[in-house]
């Protein structure tokens, strides 16, 4: 061809006007089956220790299918289950009854005295105890225990700077017969079918004792040699009474006149306390315990004019009553007067006892202040 003939290619002249947007065709509707929704497993299933990710499905991306519409959409994450809440241990079971029972032989001593007990567990660890025959009670048991100074300073409520001795840390209580078995005298406890059951329960759980009884197969009883009259009369003698009261009498003392003081005391109600009472060759010392705070107060035995038994056998009742961790039972006890002369007032007055303990009754102790009378005008 000519090359005149050539023609250059033209570009397409744009428009002034922008060319209609054509609806898209709508697309080809395919029956495309609807994949079955997948079970969901429970939240116990998943707490069980299985996984709530899907197969093929990474921890990252935890995905699961919506039932409508088949698609994947993030899985919302579940809290951690919470943890069982926490149980107390049972408490420990006491000891079996045939194992106590079994050991009767380290703790059982029915023979024994008073002083013997203390003197059993007085070196021991506190919660260390000693059951023998109460004399006071019959068919009755006496618990001897030792506690702790602490616990000492807690029940009489003693200063930081009061002294506690090892006679202090000793304590007494009363088992007494029961229709249902044994029970603690004098505290709000249920009954024991036997003695062996009592402790083996009070070695687990105090309830109203002060500590728990703790068994020691170590310790020993050691027999004491009693004194002779003359060993006696030189370093004298105490026991613990019942302090009725005092009243001013008309004379030196004698039987009728003791007599009189005792029917009168009596129809005035006394308050009464538990004192210690001792007698020797120096005098009558006696020491009132109230609120830990002891009382002395002491009689030189040239003023002591007379002592004696009540002659009518006056007996006194009074409600039981708690001293030092015993609990005393004040029954038809007898009593005894001791005259003497004032110290600071003219005339004479009566001071008037009763019997806190069978173990140490009224007519020895009279008895005793009447020999060292007769030993003093020697």
């Amino acid at each position: 061809p000519h090359p005149a003939r050539l023609h250059s290619p033209q570009l397409p002249r744009k428009s002034a006007h922008p060319p209609i947007a054509k609806k898209p065709s709508a697309p080809l509707l395919v029956n495309k089956p609807t994949p079955a929704p997948k079970p969901t497993r429970p939240a116990h299933a998943r707490l069980q220790g299985q996984s709530s990710v899907e197969p093929g499905i990474g921890r990252n991306r935890e995905l699961q299918t919506s039932p409508s519409e088949g698609a994947l959409i993030p899985k919302k994450k579940t809290a951690p289950p919470k943890p069982p809440p926490y149980f107390a241990p049972d408490p420990p079971k006491p000891p079996s009854e045939s194992i106590v029972k079994s050991m009767m032989p380290y703790w059982y001593r029915p023979n024994i005295t008073r002083e013997e007990a203390i003197d059993f567990v007085r070196h021991l660890d506190p919660g260390s105890f000693i059951v023998r025959d109460s004399q006071t009670v019959s068919g009755g048991y006496a618990l001897t225990i030792k506690v702790s100074e602490h616990q000492v300073r807690q029940r009489r409520k003693l200063a930081e700077d009061t002294a506690v001795t090892e006679d202090m840390c000793v304590t007494h209580f009363l088992i007494q017969p029961d229709p249902e078995g044994v029970k603690l005298q004098g505290w709000n406890e249920r009954a024991f079918k036997s003695l062996p059951e009592f402790i083996a329960h009070h070695m687990v759980e105090k309830l109203c004792l002060p500590c728990r009884l703790v068994l020691q197969k170590g310790g020993q009883v050691t027999r004491r040699k009693p004194a002779t009259m003359k060993e006696a009369l030189i370093t004298g003698a105490a026991c613990d009474l019942v302090y009725l009261g005092s009243m001013d009498v008309p004379g030196p003392g004698s039987e009728s006149l003791l007599g009189q003081t005792v029917q009168q005391l009596k129809s005035c109600e006394p308050t009464i306390s538990i004192v210690t009472f001792k007698a020797s060759k120096d005098g009558i010392t006696l020491t009132d315990n109230i609120n830990g705070m002891y009382i002395k107060r002491q009689y030189s035995i040239s003023s002591v004019t007379y002592c004696g038994l009540d002659p009518n056998d006056t007996r006194w009742d009074f409600p039981s009553l708690q001293y030092q961790g015993d609990v005393v039972s004040l029954k038809n006890k007898p009593c005894f007067g001791v005259f003497h002369r004032n110290q600071d007032t003219p005339g004479y007055s009566c001071l008037v006892f009763a019997e806190l303990d069978s173990s140490q009754p009224v007519g020895s102790v009279t008895n005793y202040v009447q020999k060292i009378m007769k030993q003093r005008h020697k």
